[in-house]
C-alpha cells in the first residue's frame, strides 16, 4: 500500500522579515514556487538573478497533511521514501521528528508507523540553505586550520553533498534555495 505524496504543498520562508507562504509543487524547488507565485522575477531573464540570491540563503519549510486508514497500521512498518532531498534537511512526522537528510545523492527512508495516527496527519520538511551551512562549516575550518586556507570565499563548495550545478558550476548564479 502506498501514499502518494506528490503534488501541491506548503512551502514557508524561515526567518525573513516579510514572510513567505505559497503553494509548491512536490517533486519541484523553491524557485518555481516563488515565481509562480509571483514573488520573484524570472531568474533566467537578463540580471534577475541578481535580485534571487536571497533564496538560496534562505531556509524553507515544506509541509501537507494527509489521510491514513487504520489497514496501514496492519503493515509491520510503514516507510516515509523521499528520493531526493536538497540538502540539509530535517523531516517532522505530527511535529516528531522521523530524521534527517544531508546529502541529495541518499533516497531517505524512515520507519514512521510509530508517529501516524489514524486520520489527519501533517508531514513538514525544514530544508536548511546549503550556502549559509556550508559557509559555517566553512568558518569553523577556517578557524582550525588557520591560514591553511586563504579564502573562505569559496572553500565551502565541497562541503555538502549536492548536485554541482548547485554550485553555480554551469548555471546561472541563482543557485537552489531546496528542492523536496
Amino acid at each position: 500500500m502506498k501514499i502518494d505524496l506528490r503534488g501541491t504543498w506548503t512551502m514557508n520562508s524561515v526567518g525573513l522579515d516579510d514572510a513567505i507562504n505559497v503553494p509548491a509543487q512536490i517533486p519541484g524547488d523553491t524557485h518555481s514556487a516563488l515565481l509562480a507565485a509571483n514573488k520573484i522575477p524570472d531568474p533566467y531573464w537578463a540580471q534577475n538573478e541578481m535580485d534571487v540570491q536571497w533564496v538560496g540563503k534562505t531556509d524553507w519549510n515544506f509541509s501537507r497533511s494527509f489521510s491514513v486508514d487504520k489497514d496501514l497500521f496492519a503493515h509491520e512498518a510503514v516507510y516515509l521514501v523521499a528520493e531526493q532531498i536538497d540538502t540539509i534537511a530535517a523531516i517532522y512526522v505530527n511535529g516528531t521528528l522521523a530524521g534527517k537528510s544531508e546529502s541529495m545523492f541518499v533516497r531517505f527512508r524512515a520507519d514512521v508507523k510509530p508517529l501516524l495516527k489514524i486520520g489527519e496527519n501533517t508531514l513538514e520538511i525544514r530544508i536548511r540553505s546549503a550556502a549559509v551551512v556550508n559557509q559555517e562549516l566553512a568558518d569553523k575550518r577556517h578557524e582550525m586550520l588557520g591560514e591553511v586556507l586563504p579564502s573562505r570565499r569559496v572553500r565551502w563548495l565541497g562541503l555538502s553533498r549536492q548536485k554541482r550545478a548547485f554550485f553555480k558550476v554551469d548555471l546561472p548564479a541563482a543557485g537552489t534555495g531546496g528542492r523536496a
